[in-house]
């Protein structure tokens, strides 16, 4: 099976190198290695790194990477990308982590394969992640029919622009319900980009449906051409032994806003994601709940940006106190789906809430929190740096609540500097304490080779 991959992997990458003599191709190669105090590293260091490392002590991770990217001004233009992963950590794995490929024609693009991606209005450079899909999980194979990126709606002189998209994907096998489905649709409108005041906002809606549960009662889920039209629509009930289960679908997404007032070369950035799993959040009964953010690009010697998040999690949709009249929304957990809004036991969303990888859970459990979050970035020389604090009260699950909640403190730097020409090294240090995860230091390092090529 490796040796039928890598023989792959090199054929697809030697098709599209003879096809793309006219377009540049960026690639790079990188090898990390990363120690920790304590058994499990310091789960910031190794969140939002796309599922690439595990939770071991001590363990190093090896990646190639080569892409060639649509060009947007063209009507016709072709893009793809391959990326293997090798990571050795006791034991040695070997995957390929991103192989895709996509066509553009006019207002029209098509994707096929596994693509990093991140859905969302944040600051994409300094965010802990999005709310509803982040960096923190290896991406899954999908097919998707979508606008390549933003267009502008006819009539409104370059005011209004709108992107949208249609997914269908498939997830792993190894869950509780095995090989569900991924169904995902999206708008979002800009408003003003040539303005000093742009205005974003965007609906996503995703949901997890077929598959095969480990529950007997429940078996083998539909995923027939009904069942789909039934998921489009999140009509997600079916009847099993005369009792209506939420067998069609784990339906979950968010609303976006983002207002971005520029001036000079330099803006700040206010955005809220507000999550929805039932018809309450639709509706934003749980209002308090979400991601709510402020940033700042500056045109500056040194510093660059600084962000201001704060999460929260505890409103649920039904005030943070369950009395059992009615369902809270339990984020990123479905009672069918009981691997929940993960890959691989990672978060899709926002990684502060506790991946199974730490927890060793079945389920979700540590999804009831308050964070805040500090990010600032800058320059000095040849020298970037990034500075991460946050500090979080977690309070357990809406079903079974802490007494006290636990307070968890992370701190965290990153630099990255040329040894020589596409040759960098990236040092990170983060330390954590508390009672969640207790307290760990955790050090890892990147040389990193890369570039790109005229073809």
């Amino acid at each position: 099976m490796r040796k039928y991959l890598v023989l792959s992997s090199l054929f697809i990458t030697f098709t599209f190198t003879l096809f793309s003599q006219e377009d540049s191709i960026k690639y790079n190669f990188q090898t990390s290695f990363l120690v920790s105090s304590n058994n499990t590293p310091p789960y910031w260091i190794i969140s939002n790194q796309r599922g690439k490392f595990s939770t071991k002590q001590y363990q190093s991770v090896t990646s190639g990477e080569i892409n060639k990217q649509i060009n947007h001004s063209k009507v016709f233009d072709y893009g793809f990308g391959l990326e293997l992963v090798n990571r050795y950590d006791s034991k040695n794995k070997f995957w390929l982590q991103q192989g895709y490929g996509e066509i553009k024609y006019k207002f029209l693009k098509f994707t096929a394969g596994s693509k990093n991606e991140v859905f969302g209005v944040q600051d994409t450079l300094l965010t802990s992640g999005s709310f509803i899909w982040s960096e923190n999980t290896q991406p899954i194979p999908k097919i998707t029919l979508s606008t390549p990126g933003f267009i502008d709606v006819p009539y409104t002189k370059g005011l209004l622009e709108f992107s949208t998209l249609l997914s269908h994907g498939w997830f792993e096998k190894d869950r509780y319900v095995e090989s569900p489905y991924l169904h995902h649709k999206n708008i979002y409108l800009l408003f003003g980009r040539k303005l000093p005041l742009e205005i974003l906002v965007g609906f996503d809606h995703f949901a997890m449906w077929g598959g095969t549960s480990s529950d007997s009662t429940i078996g083998k889920i539909p995923s027939d051409w009904d069942a789909f039209k039934r998921v489009i629509i999140a009509d997600s009930y079916i009847e099993v032994d005369s009792v209506e289960r939420n067998a069609f679908g784990n339906h979950l997404g968010a609303y976006h806003l983002g207002i971005k007032y520029k001036f000079g070369n330099n803006n700040i950035f206010f955005y809220k994601q507000h999550p929805y799993e039932d018809g309450s959040g639709l509706k934003l009964k749980n209002w308090k709940d979400g991601l709510w953010g402020i940033s700042a690009r500056l045109n500056n010697q040194y510093i660059k940006g600084i962000i201001y998040e704060f999460i929260n999690t505890t409103d649920q949709g039904i005030n943070g106190n369950y009395t059992g009249e009615y369902d809270p929304d339990n984020y990123y957990n479905n009672s069918i789906y009981q691997n929940g809004w993960t890959v691989d036991r990672w978060v899709i969303g926002n990684p502060i809430i506790q991946s199974q990888q730490f927890s060793n859970t079945l389920r979700l459990f540590d999804n009831m929190l308050k964070a805040h979050f500090f990010g600032i970035n800058g320059k000095y020389k040849s020298m970037n740096i990034l500075l991460n604090y946050q500090v979080v009260n977690f309070y357990g699950n809406i079903y079974d609540q802490y007494d006290n909640p636990k307070n968890q403190s992370t701190y965290f730097i990153k630099t990255s500097f040329p040894l020589k020409e596409k040759l960098e090294l990236e040092a990170t240090f983060s330390y954590e304490n508390g009672r969640l995860y207790g307290n760990n230091a955790g050090f890892l390092m990147t040389f990193r080779y890369y570039g790109f090529k005229h073809l």
